[in-house]
């Protein structure tokens, strides 16, 4: 994710090439702040739906805490969303503007199309930027609030991935045995070599995944 214009616009790298950007309405036309993160929950609940997982359904929790708290800021909160789903998980549009996440067969699930998308990290990784700078011109505690909610939701899918890779669950994989799986939280000294402090300012690997220590050697 790289900001062009601080406060509305953000380019997005896509998993399978290319890149999109993400405008957040203000300066001109975009999507509202709490639709975008309306569209990660949409999304996240679709994937968990194709493939269930803890992490999931944690980040899914983490995004309904952000949502409930925008709830009570009313410059930010609106009822009604102002974006509609041109296809379930994958495409949102609002106005003009579109959002566009990666669709891709794998073992869970067999799409007759697929193509290139931002995955759900860039988003978040967009939505915490987003609510830096509105941050940044007033101070507020609940858009603090937000940040640190999103950015739990966002070290979820990349715990998520790590798990993947480790037990090779990943898409070629129908079943995700999570009764049988250890679960690698942050407080076990044989949990995940990460946290999620800052964890949107890692750096990205090519598959759109935060890169390790070792990763780096």
């Amino acid at each position: 994710m790289r900001p062009l214009i601080p406060g509305y616009a953000y380019e997005l790298t896509q998993l399978g090439g290319g890149t999109q950007v993400l405008r957040f309405e203000g300066i001109g036309p975009g999507f509202r702040f709490e639709d975008v993160l309306r569209i990660t929950h949409d999304r996240s609940l679709y994937l968990d739906n194709v493939l269930a997982c803890l992490e999931t359904r944690s980040a899914i929790c983490f995004i309904d805490m952000a949502l409930g708290t925008l709830r009570r800021k009313r410059s930010l909160h609106h009822a009604v969303p102002a974006f509609s789903v041109r296809d379930p998980g994958h495409v949102y549009v609002s106005g003009t503007q579109e959002l566009r996440f990666v669709k891709r067969s794998g073992g869970a699930i067999q799409y007759p199309k697929e193509w290139p998308g931002a995955q759900t990290q860039e988003v978040f990784r967009a939505i915490i930027y987003q609510a830096g700078c509105l941050l940044a011109d007033t101070y507020d505690p609940l858009l603090e609030s937000v940040i640190e909610d999103v950015r739990e939701a966002l070290y979820q899918y990349e715990l998520r991935a790590w798990r993947r890779k480790r037990e090779k669950a990943n898409r070629t994989e129908r079943e995700h045995d999570d009764a049988g799986r250890h679960k690698p939280w942050r407080s076990e000294p044989d949990g995940a070599p990460f946290d999620s402090y800052e964890i949107e300012l890692r750096p990205v690997g090519p598959d759109g995944h935060i890169l390790l220590n070792e990763e780096h050697a």
